[in-house]
């Protein structure tokens, strides 16, 4: 697995060969980077070095990728919403403080999201996040009075983490649908549009220029309008995670040009 292979949801990767080449090693671990789609609490992923952890250790040997990154005082989410307060750079921060409740998001259990439900519609703190340059635009001292509010922040600081390790149970259906063979060679069904493991023939691939876009794992929930949120809440948010995107560009250059000097 290495170029033209798109799947958002890929949580694990398997090194079964040895790779020397500094690029496709890049490439097949920039597949596990995407954000979830199907299973958007997706928050890492997880290599296996199927050679003692020598290929990881000859990659971290030989590349250039040594550079450490930037000393930043860490601010903690209370911190945030202080500076958004006090009129500290207003849009960073807000920015800051929705990247921060989106991590909550995902990492969350479900008795987390039903103490939220206690200051936040449906305990949805995804959407409270995208909602959030919204609401402080148009009634400032309220929305900071919730985020002020010592309970509220209470549970911003301690909530309850959601538990998926990794178990042998998560293999079996892909074990499965592998088959027996240990060579790839088992004969293999195509369980349909709406199911995990799609056949294609290698003319079906070619036709799309050697890309697999996995459509069929798409979110069916997604579709229902009704659970979208507002058009200018979704413009938002777009323009906010841009703004994120450029300030992690900035801190990226900040690192290349501190390890240059």
């Amino acid at each position: 697995m290495s170029t033209g292979v798109d799947i958002p949801d890929l949580e694990f990767i398997v090194f079964l060969r040895a790779i020397k080449s500094r690029i496709l090693f890049e490439q097949m671990l920039g597949c596990g980077t995407r954000k979830g789609e199907k299973f958007t609490d997706k928050s890492h992923f997880t290599v296996f070095d199927c050679f003692g952890g020598t290929l990881l250790e000859y990659f971290r040997q030989a590349t250039a990728i040594t550079a450490e990154p930037p000393e930043q005082t860490s601010r903690t989410i209370v911190e945030i919403i202080e500076d958004i307060w006090n009129n500290r750079d207003r849009d960073y921060n807000t920015r800051c403080l929705v990247k921060r409740l989106r991590r909550i998001e995902k990492e969350m259990s479900a008795e987390a999201r039903d103490e939220f439900a206690a200051f936040i519609p449906e305990g949805d703190v995804g959407r409270f996040a995208t909602e959030l340059p919204r609401r402080l635009a148009q009634d400032f001292t309220e929305t900071m009075k919730l985020l002020r509010d010592p309970r509220f922040q209470d549970l911003l600081t301690s909530i309850t983490k959601k538990e998926r390790p990794l178990a042998q149970e998560h293999f079996a259906e892909f074990e499965k649908r592998y088959g027996v063979d240990p060579n790839g060679k088992s004969k293999r069904r195509d369980t349909g549009a709406e199911g995990r493991f799609r056949k294609f023939h290698i003319g079906e691939i070619k036709g799309r220029d050697y890309k697999l876009d996995i459509t069929w794992l798409k979110d069916e929930s997604l579709e229902d309008a009704d659970e979208l949120p507002e058009p200018q809440d979704l413009a938002s948010g777009a323009i906010t995670e841009l703004e994120a995107a450029v300030d992690d560009l900035k801190e990226i250059a900040a690192l290349l040009e501190a390890s240059v000097s």
